[in-house]
Order: structure tokens, then sequence, then C-alpha cells
């Protein structure tokens, strides 16, 4: 029997640092911005966007992800994007070979 596929995660209601956000999935993401997931799943993820100064987050998401001090796992976060990264580019392959 196979089991029965995940719900998407729900967008994060944006409010203060981060109501300048405009969702975008990692390809459609510019330098500067939130790298922040706050939907989707896969290629199809999408991130805050908000500004980041010099960030990786905005101010909203940093202080999330980083609470009371505790550091942020950077490399479980490169390994996670670097799979949608992947599955993004492998995609587009698939897409081009067949389009």
């Amino acid at each position: 029997m196979a089991a029965a596929p995940r719900p998407p995660r729900e967008v994060v209601a944006f409010t203060g640092a981060v109501a300048a956000s405009r969702p975008a999935t990692l390809m459609g993401r510019a330098a500067g911005e939130c790298c922040w997931p706050v939907g989707g799943e896969g290629a199809a993820t999408l991130f805050c966007c908000a500004p980041a100064r010099r960030r990786r987050y905005c101010p909203e998401h940093q202080r999330r992800a980083v609470k009371a001090g505790a550091p942020l796992n950077i490399e479980i976060l490169v390994k996670w994007i670097r799979s949608i990264e992947s599955a993004s580019a492998s995609a587009a392959r698939t897409e081009a070979a067949h389009g």
C-alpha cells in the first residue's frame, strides 16, 4: 500500500519585518533576499525574499533562526538548498529534452 502524500507546508503569515516579502522559488530569488523557506516542497519551495541586508535572512527570520543564542546549523541548510537546486536543474534538463 502506498503511503499517503504529505500535505504541503503552510505559507507563514507575514507580519512585522517580513511585510516586504514576495515569496518566490529558489530560482526566482535574487541576491540579497531572505532565503527562509515559507511554503511548498522540493523545487517548488517558496522563500521569503524580503530584503536580507547582507545576511542570509531578513531581520525577522534571522531572529527565528538564532533563538536564545542557539547557532543555526548551516550545514543542514546548505545540504537542503543544494538538494532543491539539484532537483530543479534535473527538472529543467528533463523539460528541455522533452520540450
